[in-house]
Formats: C-alpha cells, sequence, structure tokens
C-alpha cells in the first residue's frame, strides 16, 4: 500500500500518472439511488439556469441589454443600442 510515488527528472509527480481516465460507476452499487431532495435541487438549478439564458437571450435580441455586458459582447460582434 505504500508504494512510493513515481516522479518525474525535476522531482514532480510524473503527468502521466495524475491523469486517470473517468469510469463508470456501477449502475447495480447499493445506495447509489439519488433523494428526492437530491433531484429536487438539480430540478431547481436546471430551471433556473435556464430561465435565465432565456431572458438574456431575449433582452439581447431586443438590443435592451445591461450596458455592464455591452463591452464583452461588441467583441463577440453584438452592437449596443440605448
Amino acid at each position: 500500500m505504500n508504494e512510493p510515488r513515481p516522479t518525474s527528472t525535476s522531482g514532480n509527480l510524473g503527468l502521466s500518472r495524475r491523469l486517470v481516465p473517468m469510469t463508470g460507476r456501477d449502475p447495480e452499487e447499493h445506495g447509489r439511488t439519488a433523494s428526492p431532495m437530491v433531484l429536487l435541487f438539480d430540478l431547481t438549478f436546471v430551471v433556473a439556469v435556464g430561465t435565465a439564458a432565456f431572458q438574456f437571450a431575449e433582452m439581447v435580441a431586443e438590443g435592451r441589454y445591461n450596458p455592464f455586458f455591452a463591452e464583452d459582447l461588441e467583441k463577440l460582434g453584438c452592437k449596443y443600442q440605448q
């Protein structure tokens, strides 16, 4: 269990040992279900982000977005209209 950690020539942990491909969890794992509270939180977050994105897209399309974003949007090719 106490294996020495591999190091590169500079003494840092080698990059190849730090990058581990992600693997899926076992769907048959005991206790894997989500509670209703977690599902409600996830749904609330998705609805909030979706609503904010929709409202922002409408504001941009109508030309009435906050001037705070004007410089960033001008970089993307949008023009601010007052």
